[in-house]
Order: C-alpha cells, then structure tokens, then sequence
C-alpha cells in the first residue's frame, strides 16, 4: 500500500479539524496546530483505518510530531507486519 506524506498530511488535517486549503509542511510541529491527546488518538484511528496498521501500546508520543514521523512510523509498522 502506498503511504504518501500528502495522504498522512490530508487525515491529521481531518484529525485537527483544520481545512484541507491549509499548508501543513511534513516537517511542521503538529503542536502548533492544535493536536493535543485527544485529537491524536482520533488521528491514530483514522491512519490505522486508511491504512489497515495497529499502532503499538507502548508508541512514543514524538513519533506523531509532524507528518513525516508519523509517515515513518507506518512504514516501519508496515514493514513488521510483512
């Protein structure tokens, strides 16, 4: 399955509640944009749904800093679970 940043970066824009017009760069602190516990946790359900993934128990709350490390995080998890 593809994992593209622009398709990370559109579901934690639907996650923050933000519009999808706005410019959130891969790199950009997702703090700065409003995501707190519960926004995160409806993200994480959200990309486990789009991208058919279970995100660890135990997972590090800076691998959903921004859209890159959360892309990476995916990945990683896709990978594991070939």
């Amino acid at each position: 399955m593809n994992v593209s940043e622009g398709k990370v970066i559109e579901i934690i824009k639907r996650g923050l509640e933000l519009d999808q017009n706005v410019e959130i760069d891969a790199d950009t602190d997702l703090e700065k944009w409003g995501l707190n516990s519960i926004k995160l946790v409806t993200i994480m359900v959200m990309l486990e749904e789009e991208f058919d993934i279970e995100f660890d128990d135990d997972y590090k709350i800076e691998l959903f800093s921004s859209g890159k490390k959360i892309r990476n995080y995916i990945l990683d998890l896709m990978k594991k679970k070939q």
